[in-house]
């Protein structure tokens, strides 16, 4: 069963103080779905970077074993920007779902506004 617990509306825009601060995270839940709700046709940016905290661990691959990401998991150790495995592009109407576990940053947007819906899920 997956129960959504919490949800939230997020607006991203050039000029907003808190764009520049996006702070590297992991979520509150075991699942976050980030539902692209809103963006201007001049929208540019706002992407979401997701890292592993180690490289090393991988062998550079992004591909990692159930008890690597274990590992990673129990890690309090914030990933640095070469550590970035993969960069998510919204689009209206499309959603990325992904562990609350995974370390992840929105970049800053250059151009236009963004909108999503953010909802956080436990699952039993």
């Amino acid at each position: 069963h997956i129960n959504f617990y919490h949800a939230f509306l997020t607006r991203n825009y050039v000029g907003r103080e808190s764009n520049a601060t996006f702070k590297m995270h992991r979520d509150k839940s075991d699942l976050t779905l980030n539902i692209c709700i809103h963006a201007s046709h001049s929208f540019e940016g706002s992407t979401v970077g997701f890292y592993h905290r180690n490289k090393a661990e991988t062998g550079g691959s992004g591909r990692v074993t159930g008890k690597q990401q274990e590992q990673e998991q129990r890690s309090d150790e914030t990933p640095q920007d070469d550590d970035r495995i993969y960069t998510y592009v919204h689009k209206v109407g499309f959603a990325v779902a992904h562990s609350g576990k995974s370390w992840h940053r929105t970049d800053p947007i250059t151009n236009g506004t963004r909108g999503s819906l953010i909802a956080w899920a436990e699952l039993n």
